[in-house]
C-alpha cells in the first residue's frame, strides 16, 4: 500500500539543520513513548505539506532523503515576534520569583487562551525576551527516514 491522503502513515526520521548529517535537530528515535517512530494520517496537516507531499507514492520499507526550503517550511525569522516581558511577569503565587533561562521552552497563553510555546531569548534587568517564531523558522529542514507502515484509517 503506497502512502496517499486519508492514510495512517508510520515514519521514522532524523531531521538535520544547515545539511545531510550536519546538524541534527529532532529524531524520532527520541519519541517519549520510545516507538522510535511517529504515526500521523497523511492529508490532515499533522506534519508539514510539503514533507506529506514528498511521501506520498511512498510504501513501507522505502527509505527517504529530502530537503525543505525554509520558505516552504516556517519562513524567515520573524523580528515582531521577539517580545518583551517584564520580569514581574515571572513571579510564582507565592510571590517567588520563577525566572526560566535563556533558551528555556515555556508555555504561554494568550487572550483567547491558546498555548504557544515560546524560547527565552535573552533576560536584561528588567525583561524576559521570548521568542514566539516557530521553533525552525529561518531554516532549510533536511530530512533522513523510513517509511515502515501504511494502512486504512479504518
Amino acid at each position: 500500500m503506497k502512502v496517499s491522503n486519508g492514510k495512517i502513515v508510520k515514519v521514522e526520521y532524523d531531521l538535520f539543520l544547515n545539511g545531510y548529517n550536519e546538524e541534527l535537530a529532532y529524531s524520532t528515535k527520541n519519541e517519549e513513548d520510545g516507538s522510535g517512530c511517529i504515526e500521523f494520517v497523511c492529508g490532515n496537516g499533522e506534519l508539514l505539506e510539503p514533507m506529506e507531499a514528498k511521501l506520498v507514492g511512498m510504501e513501507p520499507g522505502q527509505e527517504f532523503k529530502f530537503m525543505i526550503p525554509k520558505d516552504e517550511a516556517y519562513g524567515d525569522v520573524d523580528d515582531e515576534l521577539f517580545i518583551g516581558f517584564p520580569k514581574s511577569e515571572f513571579i510564582d503565587e507565592s510571590g517567588k520569583e520563577d525566572m526560566p533561562e535563556e533558551g528555556d521552552i515555556i508555555p504561554m497563553e494568550d487572550e483567547d487562551g491558546i498555548i504557544m510555546n515560546a524560547v527565552v531569548n535573552e533576560i536584561t534587568d528588567d525583561h524576559v525576551v521570548l521568542d514566539f517564531n516557530p521553533i525552525y523558522a529561518g531554516e532549510d529542514l533536511y530530512f533522513i527516514g523510513k517509511v515502515l507502515d501504511v494502512r486504512n484509517s479504518k
